[in-house]
C-alpha cells in the first residue's frame, strides 16, 4: 500500500546508497535473525571510517554507513561533505533524510528550511516542515506546508490523513476526503471518536468493509470498534465473516462466543479500544506516522519505515509502540545494540515492559552477553513472577549447551505453576524433555516428551524428537516409525526429520529402504556430520563401501564433536562391522526387555 513512499524516497535519490531490506522474518517463534560481525551502532568502525578526513572520504564512509544501516554515522559523515559543498541540493536532501532517520530532528528541519528557501518543490521537504509545525501545534502552518506538497505520490495519500487531524485540532470533522482504504478509515474513526461524533463511525466502518485492500487484521479491528460503540450485531457479522475465511481462528471464535453469551466486555481486544482514545490532535498525527511506518515495515521498506517511526517519536516521545517498531527494524538489519537501546528505553510502567525485557535478553544472548541476559530475566522473574522469563532462562542455557543449568531453570518454572501445567505452557515439557535427553536421562525425557505430545498431538517436531529418541535407544521402533512418518508427511523438506525417518528404518534393519530418506536428508543438510554419518552407515550395510567411506570422511571434516570424530576415524580404518555388532547386541537386549515388560 505504501510502497509509493519508499519508491518516492528512492526515486528522488534521497536514500541513494541505502538498500531496502529483503530479509525474511523467522516465523517459527519470534523474529530471530542470525548474528553477523555488524552488531554495533558504529558498524565495527572499519578502516574506511578512520580514513574519512576528506570530502571524498567522508562521502564514501557515509555510503558505507548507510549500506550497513548505521544512520548516525551516515548522517555525520554526509554533514561533513556538505560543509565542503554547502550549495549542493542533492546532498542536502539526502542529509535531511539521514538526519531524520538518525533522530536528529533539529538538523533535519534546518536542512528542510534551507531547501525550501531555494524555491524547490519537494514533497518530503514540505512534509518535514509540516511535522515541525505539528510538533509546535501550529496546525494552520502545518496545513500550509501540506498544501505546498506537489500533487501525486506521497501527497495524495498523506495529505487527507494529516489534514483531517489538523482540522480536528480546531474542532472540525472533515473526513470526507479520506479514501476508502483501511488506514484512512481507521483514522476517520479515531478522528470521529476524538471529536465525540460517534454517529459517523458506523458509516465509516461500512465504507472500510467495502475496501478491496482490507485484510483479516483490519476486519478484526472493525469488529472490535463495533463492539466498543455498542453495535454488537454488526460486530457479530464481521467476526462471522472472518471465520468464514479462517475457520481455525481461535481468537475470533472466542470473541464471537463471548458476544453470543452477552459478555461484551471480554469479547473485544481492550488494547485496541484503548487505542481509540487520542489525547490531542498532535498524538493523532503521531499515530498516523506510526501506522504508515508499520505498513512500510511489513513491506520490508525498512529505511522508509525508520524515517516515519522517527517522525512519530518526534511528535510523541512516549510512544513506546514506535520504539518497539524501531527495535524490530534494527533487529531485522542485525543492528542488535541499537535494538537493545530502544527496548531498554521502555519503562516498567508500560504494558510492553516485560516483553521488551525478554526481547532485550534474547538480543543480548545473540551478541554473546548471555550472563547479562540471564541477570535481566532473573530481575524480571523476581519483579513480575514472569514464568515466560523463567522458561527463557532455561532456553538461553540450553542453546549454550549448559544443560544442567537449563534443567534447573526449567524445574524452577515447573515449580511456579502451582496447579499443574496449563495448555499455554505445554512447551515447557518439550524444552525440559530435550534437555533431559541431552543429559542422558532418557526415561525422564521420554515422560516429558510424551506429556508435550499429549498437549500437541499433531506437532511434527515433538513427534520427531520422541521417535528419534526411541530409535537411538533401539526401542519401540514400530511406534517410532509411525510418529516419524507422520512428521515427515507434515514437514517434507525438513532435513532432520528426513534423517530420523531413514535412521529408524536403519535401526529396524531395513537398510536399502533407509537410504533414499538419508540421501534426501544429506541433500537438504549437506554439512551436518551426524546425517552424513548415518548415510555412510547405510551405504556400508548395503555393500556400497566407497560411498560409505566418502560420507564418513565428509562427516569427520564437518564434525566438532570429539566422540563422533573418534568413531568416524575408527570406521574409516576398520569399517562398520564391529560397531554394528555391538549395536545389534544392545538392541537385542533392549527388545528382550520390552517383551518382558510390555
Amino acid at each position: 500500500m505504501l510502497g509509493k513512499f519508499a519508491f518516492l524516497l528512492l526515486a528522488a535519490g534521497l536514500l541513494h546508497g541505502c538498500k531496502e531490506s529483503s530479509a525474511q522474518a523467522d516465523t517459527q517463534n519470534a523474529p530471530t535473525p542470525s548474528v553477523t560481525e555488524t552488531t554495533t551502532s558504529s558498524a565495527a568502525a572499519p578502516e574506511l571510517y578512520q580514513l574519512s578526513n576528506s570530502p571524498a572520504g567522508y562521502y564514501l564512509a557515509g555510503r558505507y554507513a548507510q549500506h550497513h544501516q548505521d544512520w548516525e554515522n551516515a548522517s555525520r559523515f554526509l554533514a561533513n561533505v556538505i560543509g565542503h559543498d554547502p550549495e549542493n541540493p542533492d546532498l542536502k536532501k539526502r542529509a535531511m533524510v539521514l538526519a531524520m532517520g538518525a533522530g536528529e530532528t533539529a538538523q533535519a528541519f534546518g536542512l528542510a528550511k534551507a531547501i525550501s528557501e531555494t524555491g524547490e518543490q519537494n514533497s518530503l521537504v514540505q512534509l518535514f516542515l509540516a511535522l515541525e509545525a505539528f510538533g509546535a501545534e501550529h496546525y494552520e502552518e502545518a496545513v500550509t506546508h501540506l498544501d505546498a506538497m506537489p500533487e501525486g505520490g506521497m501527497a495524495d495519500f498523506i495529505n487527507p490523513l494529516l489534514k483531517g487531524w489538523a482540522y480536528a485540532a480546531r474542532g472540525e470533522l472533515r473526513i470526507g476526503d479520506l479514501p476508502d482504504n483501511p488506514v484512512h478509515a481507521y483514522h476517520a474513526v479515531l478522528i470521529s471518536h476524538y471529536l465525540g461524533r460517534h454517529e459517523t463511525i458506523p458509516g465509516v466502518l461500512e465504507q472500510a468493509l467495502s475496501s478491496s485492500g482490507i485484510n483479516v487484521h483490519d476486519l478484526e479491528k472493525v469488529g472490535d470498534i463495533y463492539v466498543s460503540i455498542g453495535k454488537t450485531d454488526a460486530a457479530r457479522d464481521v467476526y462471522t465473516a472472518i471465520l468464514q475465511q479462517n475457520p481455525d481462528n481461535a481468537r475470533i471464535s472466542g470473541k464471537l462466543a463471548a458476544l453470543n453469551d452477552g459478555k461484551r466486555e471480554i469479547a473485544v481486544d481492550m488494547e485496541a479500544i484503548e487505542a481509540l482514545d487520542i489525547g490531542n490532535a498532535r498524538d493523532g498525527v503521531a499515530k498516523a506516522f506510526l501506522d504508515m511506518s508499520r505498513i512500510l515495515y511489513g513491506e520490508y521498506s525498512d529505511d522508509s519505515a525508520r524515517v516515519f517511526a522517527r517522525m512519530a517519536l518526534y511528535l510523541d516521545p512516549t510512544m513506546n509502540e514506535a520504539r518497539i517498531l524501531m527495535a524490530a527494524i534494527s533487529t531485522r538489519n542485525e543492528r542488535f545494540d541499537e535494538a537493545i537501546k530502544q527496548y531498554q528505553a521502555i519503562g516498567d510502567d508500560d504494558v510492553s515492559f516485560a516483553e521488551a525485557r525478554k526481547r532485550t535478553a534474547d538480543l543480548m544472548a545473540r551478541v554473546g552477553r548471555t550472563d547479562e541476559a540471564v541477570s535481566l530475566l532473573e530481575e524480571l522473574v523476581a519483579a513480575k513472577a514472569d514464568i515466560d522469563a523463567q522458561i527463557q532462562i532455561g532456553d538461553l542455557y540450553r542453546k549454550e549447551e549448559l544443560f544442567d543449568k537449563a534443567l534447573g531453570a526449567y524445574d524452577t518454572a515447573f515449580g511456579m505453576l502451582e496447579n499443574g501445567v496449563p495448555e499455554e505452557f505445554w512447551h515447557l515439557h518439550y524444552a525440559r524433555g530435550m534437555t533431559l535427553e541431552r543429559l542422558g536421562r532418557w526415561e525422564e525425557a521420554e515422560a516429558d516428551l510424551q506429556a508435550a505430545l499429549g498437549f500437541q498431538p499433531e506437532h511434527p517436531y515433538i513427534m520427531n524428537y520422541l521417535g528419534y529418541g526411541w530409535a537411538e535407544q533401539g526401542i519401540k521402533l514400530e511406534p517410532a516409525l509411525e510418529l516419524i512418518r507422520k512428521a515427515a508427511a507434515m514437514q517434507p523438506t525438513d532435513g532432520y526429520i528426513a534423517d530420523s525417518l531413514g535412521w529408524v528404518l536403519y535401526q529396524m534393519g531395513n537398510y536399502a529402504e533407509a537410504i533414499p530418506h538419508l540421501e534426501k536428508a544429506v541433500e537438504l543438510m549437506p554439512y551436518d556430520p551426524v546425517i552424513n554419518d548415518h548415510l555412510g552407515d547405510a551405504y556400508w550395510m548395503t555393500g556400497r563401501r566407497l560411498e560409505a567411506e566418502f560420507q564418513w570422511r565428509r562427516a569427520k571434516n564437518f564434525s566438532e564433536d570429539e566422540t563422533l570424530t573418534l568413531e568416524l576415524k575408527e570406521k574409516l580404518i576398520g569399517g562398520l562391522k564391529p560397531q554394528h555388532e555391538i549395536r545389534e547386541a544392545k538392541q537385542s537386549i533392549a527388545r528382550s526387555g520390552d517383551e518382558a515388560n510390555p
